[in-house]
């Protein structure tokens, strides 16, 4: 399987990223609608991950009461799934694993294929992957786990930025990098590094957790972002 995140800092979370640690950090393009499973977006999930319930113009709205006329049955299914993607596994317990690859082994390995064409652009009868929160960002972003054939016909690489963890803490949840290399040109499956990089300050990147939000500075501890 392909996994990402959309956005680039829950990705250090996910791999537990440590000090000196060095990480190619790749950009992708998707080229056309796709069909894409969404767990983990029950209102007792986000709760969990104590997240406010979505405003209504947002892209997660949908996802929170997506059957019009649902019954009982089927939202308990869909809560059970929801509460199984969004479950923080601690080291040494991934046998617990087993419960969302067997829900994943029934929605794509004995699923029905969909009926294509309409006005949504989808040509593929099967759907390309998963959708869910990212549960070490605290369901602040979302993960996507992609079949490789999908990522093969439709995904195109955009950038690459190499990066050494400079420092890493997930007690503090307080993280430092580099960027050492970046590139924005391919040439088959080589990677064509630019030559010269802007001065380092400028590509320092201190990431805290304060006050409930996700504060990024860059190497003059100027606060660029918050969320």
């Amino acid at each position: 399987m392909f996994y990402g995140c959309v956005g680039a800092f829950p990705i250090f979370l996910e791999i537990h990223a440590k000090q000196g640690d060095l990480v190619a950090l790749s950009e992708w393009t998707v080229g056309e609608p796709l069909w894409m499973h969404n767990l983990g977006y029950h209102p007792d999930a986000l709760e969990r991950l104590g997240l406010p319930m979505p405003n209504q113009g947002s892209q997660r709205a949908p996802l929170i009461t997506p059957i019009a006329s649902e019954t009982n049955y089927n939202r308990r299914i869909r809560r059970r799934m929801s509460l199984a993607f969004t479950a923080d596994v601690p080291a040494g317990e991934e046998y617990r694993y087993k419960e969302t690859i067997a829900i994943n082994e029934l929605l794509y390995d004995r699923a029905s294929p969909i009926t294509t064409g309409g006005d949504n652009g989808l040509r593929s009868e099967r759907v390309a992957g998963t959708v869910y929160p990212t549960v070490k960002l605290r369901g602040l972003a979302d993960n996507v786990v992609l079949w490789p054939n999908f990522v093969d016909r439709y995904l195109k690489i955009k950038s690459v930025r190499f990066l050494r963890v400079e420092a890493a803490d997930e007690l503090t949840l307080s993280y430092s990098f580099l960027t050492i290399g970046y590139s924005e040109r391919f040439s088959g499956k080589a990677i064509i590094w630019q030559e010269a990089l802007a001065p380092e300050p400028e590509r320092r990147t201190h990431v805290n957790f304060e006050n409930g939000q996700w504060v990024f500075r860059d190497g003059s501890n100027k606060i660029y972002d918050v969320h």
